[in-house]
């Protein structure tokens, strides 16, 4: 009798433990397929974050786009009605040496046919405007405006004054609102390059003194 009675218990044991090996086996397998699920999940996130990140880009660069040539047409309508300005925030002198200034106070000013040149380095010296520099009007003649093939406007006047006579020229980039304005004039030895934003005029500016 107590030979039967081990021989249940050793066959209860047995199967206990083949059913806890099955178990276990089926856990580890289930664990494989949650990481491989986790890799491939965490890759697919990746993946659709590096596409919105690019969709995005995409979207800003069109923008962009869309914007600059808005600001192109409407500095393009400023030169039609002879109404813009140009506000510098660098001015170049003699071999290429080159100046940070405040753009509110240099400029080049067209109103109609009257046009407004000045220059304040504001470097301790008041200058004959009072803003160390210089500032200048006169009127505009002999306009020339053209579309060269890639787009571009190219504009050049003449501008003559009491004591201002220059030949004031700048080139307009297709889409663009940046520009560098060359300033050949008897008011400064050597010409000077403006580089800024060209604007319609209604922009604040601050004139100085006028030599008259």
């Amino acid at each position: 009798m107590r030979h039967i009675i081990f021989i249940i218990i050793a066959a209860i044991a047995f199967c206990a433990n083949d059913a806890y090996a099955q178990t276990a086996t089926a856990d580890d397998t289930a664990t494989v397929m949650t990481r491989a699920e986790k890799r491939k999940a965490r890759k697919a996130a990746k993946q659709a974050e590096k596409l919105r990140k690019e969709k995005e880009k995409q979207e800003k660069k069109l923008w962009e786009q869309r914007l600059d040539s808005l600001q192109f047409e409407l500095a393009l309508d400023a030169i039609d009605d002879m109404h813009f300005v140009i506000v510098a925030d660098r001015i170049r002198f003699r071999r290429g040496y080159t100046v940070n200034v405040n753009e509110s106070t240099n400029f080049v000013l067209v109103q109609g046919t009257d046009a407004t040149v000045q220059l304040a380095l504001e470097r301790g010296f008041s200058g004959p405007n009072g803003l160390g520099g210089i500032t200048v009007e006169g009127t505009v003649t002999n306009v020339e405006k053209r579309f060269d093939k890639k787009g571009n406007l190219i504009f050049r006047m003449m501008v003559h004054g009491t004591a201002i006579s220059a030949d004031i020229s700048f080139t307009l980039p297709k889409n663009g609102s940046s520009c560098d304005v060359t300033v050949s004039s008897n008011f400064y030895p050597v010409s000077l390059t403006f580089s800024g934003e060209l604007k319609p005029y209604n922009t604040h500016v601050f004139q100085g003194r006028t030599i008259r």
